[in-house]
């Protein structure tokens, strides 16, 4: 049918089936066009496909089988089929096929021949854009023209005229839809190594329909003995009675040749299975016969019928003959799908005995095609009578209906005394049980001593699927006798059957398994931070902290430390800022593990392991979106930009819009996608183009796959306040914690010793040990470990000094071994110093155009070659046009960043403004960094296109910060004689030197200037921005103290206040560096931030400066507060501490009691929201006692219970000194609250008493009454959310009217009933109801 006749509309780059390209070469009534079908008059051919005898003599292509090894793509045998084009096949052997009509205009002593080459055939089914050439030639004519056939686009398009003008346009269709037909044949039939490429040569001859000539298709293909068929054969009816017949004699014949009328064909001279191998190969069977007219296909639905009979034209035969009769047709159907769905159909044969062990063990060989096994399968149901052929069917009908759970045949006795049998009996069900769980029974089996670890190894390889290595473990307890098959029977049915597939559309199916397999392949292995290692994900990835944000500043009851939570609770229901938003936004510094994280998300989903609700995830990167300038639609993106469908692009297209909450979509890297977020323009057509960015935020919008959930990761900068609008949950990716870093570096280091002796070193070095926070920092003392550990160098302090570190393994490893000994000496830096240079100014141009994927024509004018990218900097990836060459970039922004500021410090042509861009960009909506630095007093000349000053203009303002702290970095003292032996000015370099100090120390004094003045009575205070963070950083790269004095001269303020600045322990080193020159104490809050223990141990240098010290949700445990505490013992200024929403245990409560003890000035110690228990009240309580300053103490959100509160109300009942006590939500009861009703009795100096969201009842509230009649000091008293009743609230009346000290009580969430509250809101105000 043609294309507008009521046929399918053809889509760019999508390929259509053979059986719709072809159907006006079928010749059936008709299909082409109106007129019906050619009868083939002069001039008109008649194409048949012929491969058996020929009686009549007719013009035929044929299959021309190779030799085992052939010489050539171009053999003496082959010239000689091409000069016998007018022969006839003569032979018993040759085997005739249905006809192919086609419409080809030629004159009657004429032949055109068509000689094309199909290049570079991958998984993907495709080509290049120049992989097919059709060269037609007309004998006795010069002229050639031809025709290129686009094989992505499915296009012929017509490059020379001389061809179609000899033809009309009919026949111009009709051959170009042959030729389709051809390499959709091949297509489907070849199958090749994703890294090797295949050439095929392919001739077509087409002769007048009653000459002695033929139609021949030649197939050349010297390595397609490697190659494994997918397609199958369709015998016609004189095929297959010759085979029947011919088939013991075949399969012994290895030398048997065809002979035809004066001429020879070397290609029959194989047995059988050879020849159908090629056969396979050619497509002929499988996509030729069902356009014969006397091709008859038996519905999968009429076999039932055909358990006694079954019609086919002329005959009645039984079940047996039915079944061979439709051979083709069941070889089609078991290979059609992928080896899942013919494992299957063995799965349920072997259940039902209808295969014994031994059948299925032939006919499960890995590595043999699917077609063969097929065949064999076919044989060997044949050979057990018409019962096996009717359980064949059954079973392909079974395994066609997968979308239900399969039943148990029969009882399941888990302990079964033939464990075996019964999980032979019960095969399909258990393959679906074990789907999802099979990596956890592996670990379990293994760990029981069932299956030794090579055989874990086995079973585990990346080729096979979730569903095949639970056959394979299945397998293996069938042949074990140690007692796993009973162990399998009894821990399998615990198991939750697996989330079914709720669409039964074929293609929809094919495309899932296509999709788990190409997001596998990427997944597999790290890609990030190193392009010259396989790193197995499975084997290397170590879990990050990963955090809820919440909201600061609401009103309520104190807030709960932030979830922490792992990966697989990443959809989870809590902390949702918007419920009708569907993005995840994983927020993260450059280097956290964003990519990885998600990486590891892509394989959980792709193994089966997790994240099943989805049925699709389409993974993307936005750095390789934003390379794409065609606009796109939702299909394009999916598609073609992720995974093609190969079949029914529009079914599998309108199920994803159908079920939108079956689709996650993750895009990596959003604050390296040059285009800012807007929700300007609306676009909400799934089909229609728009533009990259547009299509992105409508997607996270949700105008776009409304319901689909999106996760979308970025750096903390890049987030606007637009786009948290529309995310549902926004998580913190806040790096490794303390034994994270550690068992990444066991993982990384399975040699004896090498991990404990790095580890040693990180805690022996602080600074080195902060850095590691960020995974991109431990991979590099990962990879450089030889380097730290056997050379006397010293250990890096600064993130310059690791960069170097790292730029000396490279550099080492591309050199002589006898460099090794020199480390990164001035001349190794100098001999590489071009390369470096080219690389600089290729990540400079990077940064200023928003670019991190560079093609070969930006490397070519980067002067990058590939020896420079050699060294390893420079790693491939994935290319964001399909089709396009493969596209490089650095290692990761960081190194992209590092390469910059090298080239900033050593480039020739940076001028002074520059370097005044660099720390002063007055970009609309720039950093803060960009507006606290002034401008250098040296003034540049006007701004050039491509210039230094131009790209640094352009830069993103997170990427110059990086960029900037390493440019200080690397102008340091400490680096200054390295850089000078690599640059021939050395005036030049001081100059850069000087000014860089310069900016930094007056960017600093200034921005402290402009802190505006202290409200009465109050202290003054500044809050930071993370630009001032970023500056501080940069001071501390220098290392330089008179410069670190002078910057913080001007600094006049009682508190300094940096949350969510994004502080980790790399920022808390360079804080104490900077701020521990204060020459007066300042309140340092640092709430919500990543200090963690080793930020802790970081900011010891700065405490004596340190008046209060906020550590609010900071993931720090009792290691960095026992630290803390023992240094602050010696700080006479450190009079408070601010510890809530932490992992604090009873483990610091003796440093605390210590503490409180030995420091007789110490005013307030906060320890809400940790996991302090009543053993730990008690032993604060010994503190307590001693000391004689508290005045706030919180210990709200523990655990201290009843216990722990009368240790404390024991300790205070004394105290002279505290004013504000809070234990909310500590379990308390009445046995508490009469300990703290006697506390109240004998306290003078307690104002504010705090017991809300306890379990005090009436009971503990009349006795708190009691202690308030003698009270005199209280006057605030919280008891919301105790289960106080109206009897409760009495008792307090009653003592409330002898106390006229109390302001306040609070009974907000009790029981009490509407007109109790109004009653009882009448007789004391002072009752907050």
């Amino acid at each position: 049918m043609s294309p507008g006749k009521g046929g399918p509309p053809e889509q760019p780059g999508q390929p259509q089936r053979a059986k719709q390209l072809c159907s006006r070469c079928a010749g059936q009534e008709g299909a082409r066009r109106p007129g019906g079908p050619r009868s083939g008059p002069a001039g008109r051919h008649r194409m048949q496909l012929s491969l058996g005898p020929s009686r009549v003599p007719v013009c035929s292509p044929t299959v021309a089988l190779p030799p085992e090894k052939p010489d050539g793509p171009a053999s003496g045998d082959e010239q000689r089929m091409e000069k016998s084009s007018g022969s006839c096949l003569g032979s018993k052997k040759q085997l005739k096929f249905e006809e192919l009509q086609c419409d080809v205009s030629v004159e009657e002593d004429s032949r055109q021949e068509w000689t094309f080459t199909l290049y570079d055939f991958d998984n993907n089914g495709k080509v290049t854009r120049e992989g097919v050439l059709l060269s037609p030639k007309k004998e006795g004519d010069s002229d050639t023209g031809y025709i290129a056939m686009n094989l992505e686009d499915v296009v012929l398009r017509d490059i020379r005229q001389p061809l179609k003008d000899r033809m009309s346009d009919s026949a111009y269709e009709d051959i170009t839809s042959l030729l389709h037909t051809i390499y959709e044949v091949v297509d489907s039939s070849v199958n090749h190594s994703p890294t090797s490429s295949k050439t095929l040569r392919v001739k077509l001859t087409v002769a007048p329909d009653g000459s002695q000539g033929k139609k021949s298709i030649l197939l050349n293909h010297p390595d397609l003995q490697s190659s494994r068929p997918r397609a199958e054969t369709k015998p016609s009816e004189e095929l297959r009675s010759w085979e029947k017949k011919q088939r013991a004699t075949l399969r012994l014949q290895g030398d048997s040749r065809l002979e035809q009328s004066g001429c020879y064909h070397h290609c029959v001279d194989e047995n059988i299975e050879r020849r159908n191998h090629y056969l396979d190969l050619a497509g002929i069977e499988n996509y030729t016969s069902q356009f014969g007219p006397d091709s008859h296909w038996l519905p999968l639905e009429a076999w039932p019928k055909a358990r006694t009979s079954c019609y086919h034209p002329g005959c009645e035969m039984g079940t047996q003959e039915a079944f061979q009769a439709q051979r083709s047709q069941l070889v089609e159907l078991l290979v059609s799908g992928s080896l899942e769905g013919f494992e299957s159909v063995l799965d349920w044969l072997l259940s039902w005995e209808v295969l014994s062990w031994e059948d299925y063990e032939g006919l499960s060989l890995v590595g043999q095609p699917l077609s063969h096994a097929a065949r064999r399968l076919l044989d060997t149901v044949w050979n057990k009578g018409a019962w096996g052929c009717e359980q064949l069917i059954a079973a392909v009908r079974e395994a066609q209906s997968d979308s239900q759970s399969p039943t148990l045949r029969g009882p399941w006795d888990p302990h079964s005394p033939h464990p075996a049998r019964d999980l032979q009996c019960h095969r399909p069900a258990i393959v679906r049980r074990l789907y999802s769980h099979v990596e956890g029974v592996l670990d379990l089996v293994r760990a029981q001593g069932f299956i030794s670890p090579y055989e874990c190894e086995g079973i585990r390889l990346p080729i096979f699927t979730s569903s095949q290595r639970a056959r394979r473990l299945l397998d293996l307890a069938t042949v074990k006798t140690n007692g796993l098959a009973a162990f399998l029977l009894q821990h399998v049915q615990e198991l939750p059957v697996s989330l079914t597939l709720f669409f039964e559309d074929t293609v929809c199916k094919k495309y899932l398994s296509k999709l788990r397999t190409t997001v596998s392949a990427q997944a597999r292995f790290l890609s990030t931070y190193d392009g010259a290692e396989n790193l197995c994900l499975e084997e290397i990835y170590t879990e990050n902290v990963l955090e809820v944000r919440t909201e600061v500043g609401m009103a309520g009851p104190p807030e709960k430390s932030p979830a922490t939570l792992g990966l697989e609770e990443l959809f989870s229901a809590r902390g949702h800022l918007n419920e009708d938003a569907d993005t995840v936004l994983v927020v993260g510094e450059a280097g956290s593990g964003k990519t990885t994280l998600l990486q590891r998300l892509h394989l959980l989903w792709a193994v089966g392991q997790d994240f099943q609700e989805f049925l699709f995830v389409f993974p993307f990167s936005c750095r390789q979106l934003q390379c794409v300038t065609k606009p796109l639609s939702v299909r394009t993106l999916l598609f073609e930009h992720c995974c093609w469908p190969d079949l029914g692009q529009q079914e599998v297209f309108q199920f994803l819009l159908d079920h939108p909450d079956r689709v996650l979509l993750t895009f990596d890297g959003f604050d390296e996608f040059r285009f800012r977020f807007t929700d300007r323009e609306r676009h909400c057509s799934p089909t229609d183009p728009t533009s990259v960015q547009n299509l992105l935020f409508n997607l996270l919008q949700g105008n776009l796959l409304k319901n689909a959930r999106k996760v979308l990761t970025s750096r903390p900068d890049a987030v606007s306040a637009f786009l948290r609008k529309y995310v549902r949950m926004e998580l913190n990716l806040k790096g490794f914690s303390e034994d994270s870093i550690e068992l990444y570096l066991r993982k990384r280091h399975q040699e004896p010793g090498v991990a404990d002796r790095l580890v040693s070193l990180l805690r022996a070095t602080s600074a080195l040990h902060g850095l590691c926070h960020l995974p991109v920092f431990a991979w590099m003392v990962s990879k450089c470990h030889r380097e730290l550990l056997l050379q006397g160098t010293g250990s890096p302090k600064t993130t310059t000094d690791m960069y170097l570190l790292i730029l000396q393994h490279f550099l080492l490893h591309a050199s002589p071994p006898d460099s090794a000994r020199h480390g990164l000496a001035p001349s190794l830096l100098r001999g590489r110093l071009p390369t470096l240079l080219h690389l600089g100014r290729l990540a400079l141009w990077g940064l200023g155009m928003s670019c991190y994927v560079f093609s070969a024509k930006q490397l070519q004018a980067a002067h990058v070659d590939g020896e420079d990218v050699s060294l390893g900097f420079l790693v491939h990836t994935r290319s964001a046009v399909p089709g396009s060459a493969p596209a490089l970039e650095f290692l990761h922004i960081t190194l992209q960043c590092f390469f910059a500021a090298f080239y900033l410090a050593l480039g020739a042509d940076v001028t002074p403004s520059s370097l005044r861009h660099l720390f002063n960009c007055r970009r609309t909506g720039g950093s803060p960094l960009a507006r606290l630095l002034p401008t250098v007093c040296v003034q540049g000349s006007g701004r050039e296109e491509g210039s230094v000053e131009a790209l640094l203009q352009e830069a993103e303002p997170h990427n110059l910060q990086i960029t900037a702290a390493f440019l200080a970095g690397l102008l340091s003292r400490e680096h200054q004689g390295l850089l000078a032996e690599c640059r021939a000015s050395e005036k030049a370099l001081r100059w850069r030197q000087a000014c860089a100090r310069w900016c930094l120390a007056r960017s600093l004094h200034k921005h402290f200037h402009s802190i505006p003045p202290a409200l009465p009575g109050e202290a003054k205070s500044m809050h930071a921005l993370p630009g001032f963070v970023w500056l501080i950083r940069s001071l501390y790269e220098m290392r330089e103290e008179r410069l670190a004095r002078e910057a913080v001269r001007g600094l006049k303020v009682g508190h300094l206040k940096l949350t969510f600045c994004g502080v980790g322990p790399a920022e808390c080193a360079a804080l104490a560096y900077v701020l521990r020159h204060l020459r007066r104490p300042v309140a340092l809050q640092l709430d919500h931030n990543s200090v963690g223990d080793i930020g802790v141990e970081q900011l010891l240098p700065c405490l004596g400066v340190c008046k209060a010290l906020y550590l609010r949700d900071n993931n720090i445990s009792d290691r960095g507060i026992c630290k803390l505490v023992e240094h602050a013992l010696h700080c006479e200024e450190l009079q408070k501490l601010a510890l809530f929403n932490n992992k604090l245990t009873d483990g610091c409560a003796q440093s605390m009691a210590r503490l409180l003890e030995c420091r007789q000035n110490f005013l307030a110690l906060r320890l809400g929201n940790n996991h302090i228990t009543a053993e730990g009240a008690q032993v604060l309580a010994q503190g307590l006692r001693a000391n004689t300053s508290l005045q706030f103490l919180g210990f709200w959100g523990n655990k201290v219970g009843d216990k722990g509160a009368q240790a404390l109300a024991e300790a205070l009942g004394d105290h002279q000194s505290l004013r504000w006590l809070s234990l909310v939500g500590n379990n308390i009861g009445s046995a508490g609250a009469q300990a703290l009703a006697s506390m109240l009795e004998k306290n003078t100096a307690l104002q504010e008493l705090c017991l809300e969201e306890n379990r005090l009842q009436d009971e503990g509230v009349c006795s708190l009454a009691k202690g308030l009649r003698r009270n005199s000091s209280l006057k605030v008293l919280k008891l919301s959310n105790n289960c106080i009743t109206y009897l409760g609230a009495e008792a307090l009346l009653q003592a409330l009217e002898r106390n006229d000290t109390i302001l306040e009580v609070w009974l907000r969430g009790n029981m009490f009933s509407p007109e109790e509250t109004e009653t009882l809101s009448h007789r004391d105000s002072r009752l907050l109801l």
